[in-house]
This record gives C-alpha cells, structure tokens and sequence, in this order.
C-alpha cells in the first residue's frame, strides 16, 4: 500500500494541472509552477501584456519558458513505474487472472475483460464492446468534457483580467480624487489663513490708527482743560478782592478770557470712518461666503420616531438654533400628523424645560422662540404638543437619537420628536 501510495504522489506531480495529463515538453515558469509548453502557451493565447500563472496568477514573463529536464527525467521514471506495475497486474493488455488480452471492454463494470472473463458468470449478462470501439468512444467523451472545461477556464481567466483591471482603474481613481481634494483643502486652508492673515493687519492698522487719534484727542483736551483751570483759578482769586485792588488789570483778565479758544477734541476722519466701513464690508462679505460654503456641506440632522415607529428627520443649522426638515418625504408621518404652515412646535425637554420652536417667517425652518421653565407640576418628559391646534399630539419614544448640537438642543437631554414642516394636507 505504501508502494502504491508513492506511486500515485508521482504521478501527480507529473501531471499537468491544464490537461490532467503527464506533462509533455514540461516547462516551468518564474513561479515555480510546472506545465506542457503547449498548454501553457495556449492559455496565454490572446493577451499582449500582463501574463499570469494558470495556477497561483503570479504575473510572469512569457518568454522565460524553461524546459525542466529534471521533471521530464522523472516523468519518464513513472511512465516506467507504471508500465512495471501494469505488468504485474496482467500488464501489456493480459488479463491477470486467465493469461488472455484484454480485448474487450465491459460497460457495466466499466473495465477491460478478456474473452474467458466475458464468458464468465460475472459478465455473461453484461455489455461488451471491443477495447478500441470501448477506448474511441471514452475519448470523444474526454474531448468534449475538456473543451467545455477549458472554455469555462479561458472565461474565468478573462473575467479575472477584466476584474483586475477594473479594479485598478476605481483605485486609480479614487486616489486621483483624494489628491486633489487633499490639494483643494490644503490651497483653501491656505487662502483662508492668507486672509485671515490680511485682515488681522488691516484691523491692526485700524486700531492703531483709532489709539493714535483717541491718544492725540486726549492730550489735547487735557492741555485745554488744564488751560481752563488756570484761568478759572486766576477769575475766582480775582473776585475775592475789593475795589481798586479788584479792578487792577482788569481788562487784560477779560481780554485773555475773550480771546481764549478751545478747541473741539479730534474727531475720527471721514477716511478712517471710510476705512472702517470697507472692512465691515469685508468681513460681512466673507461671513456670507463661508455660509453659502456651510450650506453645500452635509448638515448635522435629527432623528427620532413617533408613537408609530415611523423615523422622522429634522435637519439642524445655524449652529443647533434651527432645525429644518424632513430631510426626505419617505421619513415625514402621514397626513394625520402633517400640520399647517403657521404652526409652531413645543417640545418638554427632561428636567421640566419647556422649549418652543417657532416657524421663521417666510421658510420651512423653526427657530427657539422660547426657553423657559414649565409651571408646576410638569407635565411628562414623553409629552409633545403642536400649536396653535391643540392637536395631533402623541408620545415619544422611550430612546431618541440625536446627532445635533448647539445652545438650543444642548439646553437638556432631548425628548423631541421631530414633525414634517409642511403645509397641511387635506
């Protein structure tokens, strides 16, 4: 048994892996893999480039087609192993058994049988056919199975190809796209900081400029405040005295007082006030780019379900203070929870705070109107209210998901249940 088992291990390894035949002309390539020439070379019939193994598809050459003298010599060693072993089993087409050729071919028990065994008990009843009719007709059948499997292998082996391929172009796209949208971020985070960078030094020269004028306003008022003391000083002191002692010098004290002008403190020049203006310009310019900016991203939503289980989606903007919705028709409740466009909604936040949203005019957002205490007792954190029409209402679910932030939404652990901002349907 362990002869016999040697001897099938060596015929595998002579066996082609294409053909499932003993090799002819075995060639072996850059992998290591072993097949006939023939099957090899057939295989890569129709393919210019990219050249892979059959077995392991390792990309190789096709030029280096090695024939492997060492594997030839051993397949001729198990064709002579084979051809000892077929001898001592009634080798050279003789039946072990009664001395006689194989000459006919038992198709029941599907083996070569001599004329004796023909006759015999156990093929008497059976159909036999002539080895050669019997060896024809079993390779016609071998043929047919071999095309079709090899036709099944050239369509994986192409779809493999084309598999690759296609694989290697999403890549390639895919990191295209990252590239540039890492250089896009990078040159938008770079303008940003230069703007920023800019706009940082025009303020800087504004305050300057401002310091500079506030600094000169007041050294200025404080030498003309300091000019008034005096005079009022000399003026009182004068009229503390009596007759002629008063009247001494007495027009000079008036003339300095008549003659005295004192100046307004400076005031801010029509080109900084013009300066100050442009860059309120800018700035408002820029805060309104960055939203139209914020408004082409993906926005923060709220998600939550109604007493039905239906999922209703609110989007949320402007920092949490807005929701606005639903984000898709398929998530809004139906009609009988629909309310009408001057509606607003009230929602029972845990811990007894009551928040009201109310309709911004001329959208489809709520905005926090209200955010206060509710009187005592509380009604039940599940509770949810429409108004003005004191109803539909209905509870909320015990779990509400929440992917939004901001003051409003932040004010408690959310109990909301978000509602279709559109018109009543009738």
């Amino acid at each position: 048994m362990a002869a016999e088992k040697l001897v099938e291990s060596l015929q595998e390894e002579v066996t082609c892996p294409i053909c499932l035949e003993y090799f002819t002309e075995p060639v072996t390539l850059e992998c290591g893999d072993n097949f006939c020439r023939a099957c090899v070379t057939q295989c890569w019939q129709g393919s210019d480039t990219d050249f892979s193994c059959p077995q392991c598809r390792e990309t190789v050459q096709q030029r280096n087609l090695k024939l492997n003298r060492q594997l030839a010599n051993v397949l001729e060693i198990v064709k002579q192993l084979n051809l000892h072993e077929a001898k001592g089993a009634g080798g050279d087409g003789v039946c072990g058994e009664h001395q006689e050729p194989l000459k006919l071919f038992c198709e029941e028990d599907q083996t070569p049988i001599c004329v004796v065994c023909d006759r015999s008990q156990a093929h008497r009843a059976h159909t036999v056919v002539l080895v050669e009719e019997a060896a024809q007709e079993y390779k016609k059948k071998f043929q047919t199975h071999l095309k079709t499997l090899r036709k099944e292998r050239e369509k994986l082996l192409r779809l493999n190809v084309i598999g690759k391929k296609r694989i290697q172009e999403y890549l390639k796209q895919t990191q295209t796209k990252r590239q540039k949208i890492v250089s896009e971020f990078q040159q938008l985070r770079q303008f940003l900081e230069e703007q920023e960078r800019l706009l940082l030094a025009q303020l800087e020269k504004l305050d300057k400029e401002v310091v500079k004028i506030q600094n000169e306003s007041i050294t200025k008022c404080s030498e003309e405040i300091s000019c008034l003391s005096e005079l009022i000083i000399e003026m009182e002191w004068k009229c503390q005295k009596q007759g002629s002692e008063f009247l001494q010098d007495v027009r000079s004290t008036l003339s300095r007082c008549e003659k005295a002008k004192f100046q307004q403190p400076v005031e801010i020049s029509p080109e900084l006030e013009k300066s100050l203006s442009d860059f309120s310009q800018k700035t408002i310019a820029l805060m309104e780019t960055l939203r139209k900016v914020k408004g082409l991203l993906p926005r923060p939503w709220l998600c939550c379900r109604d007493a039905t289980g239906r999922t209703l989606s609110l989007a949320v903007a402007d920092a949490g203070e807005k929701v606005a919705g639903p984000i898709s028709p398929a998530s809004a409740p139906t009609s009988g929870l629909w309310f009408a466009a001057n509606s607003g909604l009230q929602c029972l936040l845990a811990g007894g705070v009551l928040l009201h949203w109310a309709r911004c005019p001329g959208s489809s957002s709520l905005s926090p109107a209200a955010l206060r205490t509710a009187p005592a007792p509380a009604p039940a954190p599940a509770s949810l209210c429409l108004s003005p029409s004191p109803s539909p209402s209905f509870t909320l679910p015990q779990r509400c998901c929440c992917s939004a932030s901001g003051a409003a939404l932040r004010a408690a652990p959310l109990a909301l249940a978000a509602v279709a901002l559109h018109p009543a349907q009738r």
